[in-house]
C-alpha cells in the first residue's frame, strides 16, 4: 500500500533528526508546515524549551502538545490500599495524576486539531484532494441511504410475497402477521468539542464530524455543493442544516406487521375496492420507485468518480481494502484488549472501501440493474 497523502507529522526527541525529516518533507511538499505537530515529551507545566530551539532552527509547526509518560509507571494502589505510604508517595501519586491529565488533554486536543487539518497530498493536486474528500462523504451517505433503500425494498418484496400466498379474501386474512426489519432514527449525544451538520428537514446527519460550529457558516461545510447538500435525500438548501449536540443514526428493529396495517396503508391511495391484485400492483409501483432512488444515488457517486478520474494526476489510487484485511487478521491473531471492537470498526471501514471500489469498478461495465444487484449483495447480509 502506497502513501498518497499526509494528514500530520508528529516530531519528538532529538532536534537534529527532527530537522532532517522536516527538511526532507519540505523539499517534497510546499505546505507541509500546516501538518507539523510537536509532541513535547518529559514536559511539565512550563512552555517546552524545545520550542525555542525549533524557532531558532526555522522549523514551522501547526501546534505543540505536552506529554509526560511517567504516569504510566506509577502504582495503582490508592491511599486506602497502602497504609504505609508516606507523604513522598502521596505527592508522587498527585504529580503523576497531573501528568496523566495533561497528556489526556493534549491527546484530545491533538486529534481535534488533526481532524480540522487539510491533508498534504503526495500524489494529487489540491483540487483532486478536495474532490476526493467530497466523494468520501458522498460514499458514506450513499452507503447509509442504500442500506435504508434496500431494506425498504426487501420489506416491500416480503409484503408482496405475503399477499401472493394468501387467499383472495384478504380482509379475512387481516390478522395474518409477518416479521419485518424497521428502521428507527436515534440520537447519539456528542461531546462539547464535537460539531455536526444535521438536516432538520430530512432528520439525518449529513456531515460528522464537522468543523464548522456556526449555523450561519454551514454553506462552507464539505457536505455542501452550490448551496445545496449533496448528502441528504432532499438535497436541501444549506441554511436548514444545523449544528446540534447530537448526531442521527439508524437502529434496526424487528417488528410484526399485520395484513390489516398493509390494507390501512394503501386504502387512502386507492379509491375503489381493495383487492389482492390492486394492492400487489401498488406494492410493485413502490418497489420500482425505491429501486430508482437507489440507482439515482449510485449514479450520483458515478458522477464524482468520473470527475475524480478526469482531474487526477494519478487516477485510480491504490486500494486500501487488502491492507485493512491484513489489519483484521493481525487483530485476530494477537487478540489484544478490545480486539473485537477494533475488528468491527475495521470491518465497517472495509465495507465503505468496498462501496467506493464497487462504484469505481462496476459503473463502466454494468447496467443499472446489475449495479443494484451488486449493492444488494454487498449491503444485505
Amino acid at each position: 500500500m502506497a502513501l498518497d497523502q499526509v494528514d500530520g507529522v508528529g516530531f519528538h526527541s532529538e532536534l537534529t533528526q527532527t530537522q532532517q525529516v522536516y527538511d526532507g518533507l519540505s523539499s517534497c511538499l510546499q505546505d507541509i508546515k500546516d501538518n507539523i505537530y510537536i509532541m513535547a515529551t518529559f514536559a511539565d507545566a512550563k512552555s517546552p524549551p524545545v520550542l525555542n530551539a525549533l524557532e531558532d532552527a526555522n522549523v514551522h509547526y501547526a501546534g505543540f502538545y505536552k506529554f509526560n509518560n511517567s504516569a504510566l509507571f506509577a502504582s495503582n494502589k490508592g491511599k486506602d490500599e497502602s497504609q504505609d505510604s508516606d507523604s513522598d508517595d502521596e505527592e508522587s501519586t498527585y504529580i503523576c495524576k497531573l501528568f496523566w491529565e495533561m497528556g489526556y488533554r493534549s491527546m484530545t486536543n491533538f486529534f481535534m486539531k488533526l481532524g480540522k487539518t487539510f491533508p498534504a497530498s503526495l500524489t494529487l493536486t489540491k483540487q483532486v484532494l478536495e474532490e476526493r474528500n467530497h466523494l468520501q462523504l458522498v460514499v458514506i451517505g450513499l452507503q447509509n441511504q442504500i442500506q435504508l433503500g434496500l431494506t425498504k425494498l426487501s420489506n416491500l418484496n416480503q409484503e408482496r410475497d405475503m399477499l401472493a400466498r394468501l387467499d383472495d379474501d384478504i380482509v379475512g386474512s387481516a390478522n395474518h402477521t409477518e416479521v419485518v426489519e424497521v428502521p428507527e432514527i436515534i440520537k447519539i449525544d456528542l461531546n462539547t468539542k464535537e460539531h455536526v451538520t444535521n438536516c432538520i428537514k430530512c432528520n439525518m446527519t449529513c456531515h460528522y464530524p464537522c468543523y464548522i460550529p456556526k449555523d450561519e457558516d454551514k454553506a462552507g461545510c464539505w457536505a455542501m455543493s452550490e448551496q445545496h447538500c449533496r448528502i441528504c435525500p432532499g438535497k436541501c438548501y444549506w441554511d436548514i442544516h444545523k449544528n446540534m449536540g447530537f448526531r442521527f443514526d439508524t437502529k434496526w428493529n424487528k417488528e410484526q406487521r399485520t395484513v390489516q396495517e398493509l390494507l390501512d396503508r394503501y386504502e387512502k391511495a386507492q379509491k375503489g375496492k381493495l383487492t389482492k391484485e390492486s394492492i400487489i400492483l401498488s406494492i410493485e409501483q413502490d418497489i420500482n420507485e425505491h429501486a430508482n432512488k437507489v440507482l439515482d444515488m449510485i449514479r450520483e457517486a458515478q458522477k464524482h468518480v468520473e470527475h475524480l478520474d478526469d482531474i487526477a494526476l494519478k487516477p485510480n489510487p491504490l486500494s486500501t481494502k487488502e491492507y485493512i484485511e491484513l489489519m483484521i487478521e493481525s487483530e485476530k491473531m494477537q487478540k489484544r484488549h478490545n480486539f473485537g471492537k477494533r475488528i468491527q470498526m475495521l470491518q465497517k471501514i472495509k465495507d465503505e472501501v468496498s462501496v467506493f471500489q464497487g462504484v469505481r469498478g462496476n459503473f463502466r461495465n454494468h447496467s443499472g440493474e446489475g449495479l443494484l444487484k451488486y449493492f444488494q449483495d454487498l449491503m444485505i447480509q
